[in-house]
């Protein structure tokens, strides 16, 4: 644990001028703080609609990759007889559309108004591209994931205190 004296110092980190687009580290943050607060949503979800229990929510949905949580989240939602299964469709779309692999595991290069992630593909054969984006285009992005993420818990129903439920039971199992 960090001394007391420490916590009080905050260190402020600084790149150069026009080494990135005003408002990228803040954007780039909501970016990944959208995924950290969706995840036990999106694991919730997976339990919810095969019914299974808490812990063999968790055993099951432990070791798999992101995309393919969405990717059985939306084939789940089909299933379903959810009452807004609409609604929880089309976020799940949108939210797999985020290139979220591509932003989170890419090598960046950037100037004062752009920036633009250099990416390479897991899996089968090797392929790699770029992704670029104006700092106001990936500010409208993030926008667009946090609605998708917003609207998703609100048509799910289940309740903030579920969701925190869900996720403190792998701490006490």
């Amino acid at each position: 644990m960090a001394d007391s004296k420490d916590s009080k110092t905050v260190k402020k980190i600084e790149f150069p001028e026009g080494t990135f687009p005003p408002g990228f580290q803040r954007e780039l943050g909501k970016f990944h703080a959208l995924w950290l607060m969706f995840d036990p949503t999106l694991d919730y979800s997976i339990g919810h609609f095969l019914k299974t229990e808490t812990r063999d929510t968790h055993m099951l949905v432990s070791g798999m990759m992101f995309g393919t949580k969405l990717r059985l989240l939306a084939d789940l939602i089909k299933r379903s007889n959810h009452p807004k299964k609409d609604i929880l469709a089309e976020c799940v779309k949108t939210l797999q559309a985020s290139k979220r692999d591509q932003i989170t595991h890419s090598y960046i290069k950037s100037n004062a108004s752009d920036f633009t992630l250099m990416y390479r593909n897991k899996g089968g054969s090797y392929q790699s591209g770029e992704l670029a984006f104006h700092i106001d285009e990936f500010t409208n992005h993030v926008g667009k994931l946090a609605e998708a993420a917003q609207r998703y818990f609100n048509a799910l129903g289940a309740s903030a205190d579920e969701i925190i439920a869900f996720a403190k039971a792998i701490s006490s199992e």
